[in-house]
């Protein structure tokens, strides 16, 4: 099935994501998304045959939409209040995306995407233009 390319609009992570994990926020034509992958070194489980590609909508008030979160917990993550975490929450673009890509971290990324998608890794290098 051919994936309609969506613009990049900010990389967040390492600069080798294929190896190392990371993501990029898109424009899917609807409003931003994340979409983010470990790296091969982070997950046994994925070759560059199949890599699961965890996607989730950066809403405008993170915390307020994803009201589940254990915000306490990443603030200390993140060595920050839980006030500038609700703060980032609301921010501009890649704020939004940084706390999106936390709790996707510390949650784990099933809780934001049950169904990810699986593309290879040239596919990913491609739609992310890597």
């Amino acid at each position: 099935m051919t994936r309609k390319k969506s613009k990049v609009l900010v990389r967040l992570g390492d600069v080798n994501p294929i190896d190392y994990g990371g993501g990029v926020v898109i424009d899917p034509g609807y409003g931003p998304q994340l979409e983010y992958i470990n790296g091969l070194d982070e997950d046994p489980d994925q070759t560059e045959q199949e890599m699961y590609v965890y996607r989730a909508d950066i809403e405008e008030d993170v915390l307020k939409w994803h009201d589940w979160v254990d915000a306490a917990d990443i603030a200390e993550n993140l060595g920050i209040t839980v006030a500038e975490l609700k703060k980032r929450g609301r921010g501009d673009l890649v704020d939004r995306a940084l706390v999106t890509q936390e709790i996707g971290l510390y949650h784990g990324w099933g809780e934001l995407d049950d169904y990810p998608d699986v593309r290879t890794a040239a596919e990913i290098e491609r739609d992310w233009e890597l």
